[in-house]
């Protein structure tokens, strides 16, 4: 009788401990998708604090461009110029900051030469890259959004499998142990 109820009492303890940890598990997940929710719908819709940080971060990082180890965010910087025809985060006078002269990157000029940055700023784009992203995202924001959708999918069914692998671990132990 006493191997018994030490059998029960582990199958409540570990009772205890799986429904602790879904608990826990649970709460930081809902905070993570409600705060990603959030920040995607304050994006889109382009309201107050987040457009003045994104500009202030964008501004920040065009200091990197160029400098070693970060290729990848020079490439962007260039991809974005050239497929928006744009130039700078407000405009093209932000790469003045960054160069500490009249210059800009060869991805901002109308016509793509060697040092063509060098030249007139009447041969650079004058669009804004932050607005012209943010008007395209606006104008594909269903493409955006069921990629969004879809991405939450993603997460919600990762989490369910994981559960779901966690409880059938548990459960195995239990009735081997």
């Amino acid at each position: 009788m006493e191997m018994h109820g030490a059998v029960h009492q582990a199958i409540v303890q570990l009772n205890i401990r799986d429904d602790r940890m879904r608990f826990t598990w649970s709460i930081p997940n809902r905070q993570a998708m409600l705060a990603e929710t959030a920040l995607k719908s304050d994006i889109m819709d382009g309201h107050g604090w987040i457009d003045k940080y994104a500009q202030q971060d964008l501004k920040k990082g065009l200091h990197l461009y160029g400098t070693d180890g970060n290729i990848g965010l020079t490439n962007a910087w260039s991809i974005i110029q050239t497929d928006f025809r744009c130039c700078g985060v407000s405009n093209y006078t932000d790469w003045f900051d960054v160069y500490n002269t009249t210059r800009v990157p060869d991805s901002c000029c109308l016509e793509f030469s060697e040092n063509c940055g060098l030249h007139s700023p009447g041969t650079w784009w004058k669009a804004p890259c932050y607005e012209t992203v943010k008007i395209w995202l606006q104008e594909n924001l269903l493409a955006v959004g069921i990629f969004a959708l879809c991405t939450a999918l993603v997460q919600i069914l990762g989490l369910t499998f994981a559960m779901t692998m966690y409880c059938q671990v548990v459960k195995a132990d239990t009735y081997c142990a």
